[in-house]
């Protein structure tokens, strides 16, 4: 009986060791402490940083769209010796994914512009906008920046901006389609918006 109890130990101790050691804290490999599940949403934003309401105008030095993901957080784990923990805070929870994006995709349910029908991709008029240079360090395009990355952004969102705004003022609804290489695809649509 106390040899059976032994070994049930012994296994339980083994078992928790493995499993502490597929997540260490602090290791700067990219192990997955966010799983990504789709799209929050998607939103037009005015440079306050506040929602636009549906078919609001904004001057397209005030516009920004943001892409919000949806996650679930996994638990960083500490192995020590025979103890393993989960490690509060997480030290890497926002960036760490082994989610490889496939691409991701904007389009208008209009006409942007001449070059650009309706729910054609505006990808190469789209920007990575900085909130460090505002507007002026906006010239990243979603292409370049995904050739620049690994995984998933870090994080779980990304804030864009267009280049030049559409051709004639008129009402756009904007789609993202966003997935990654495993096969999961997200899309999600915004408010109308005026840009001009």
């Amino acid at each position: 009986m106390k040899s059976s109890i032994k070994i049930l130990f012994t296994l339980f101790f083994f078992f928790i060791n493995f499993v502490g050691c597929e997540r260490p804290c602090g290791s700067v490999n990219p192990l997955p402490f966010f799983n990504i599940e789709g799209i929050s949403y998607v939103n037009n934003l005015k440079a306050s940083g506040h929602s636009t309401t549906a078919n609001e105008e904004v001057n397209i030095k005030d516009y920004q769209l943001a892409i919000i993901l949806n996650v679930s957080y996994y638990a960083s784990l500490k192995n020590n010796g025979y103890n393993s923990f989960a490690c509060s805070p997480l030290e890497y929870g926002y960036k760490g994914t082994t989610e490889k994006i496939d691409y991701l995709k904007i389009t208008a349910d209009k006409a942007f512009d001449d070059k650009h029908e309706a729910n054609t991709s505006l990808n190469d008029l789209v920007r990575i906008y900085d909130f460090g240079l505002g507007q002026k360090g906006s010239t990243q395009t979603l292409d370049q920046y995904f050739k620049s990355i690994l995984f998933s952004p870090q994080g779980y969102g990304l804030s864009l901006t267009f280049a030049t705004p559409p051709s004639k003022k008129q009402s756009l609804t904007f789609t993202v389609e966003y997935a990654l290489t495993n096969g999961e695809k997200y899309t999600a649509k915004t408010l109308p918006v005026v840009i001009y």
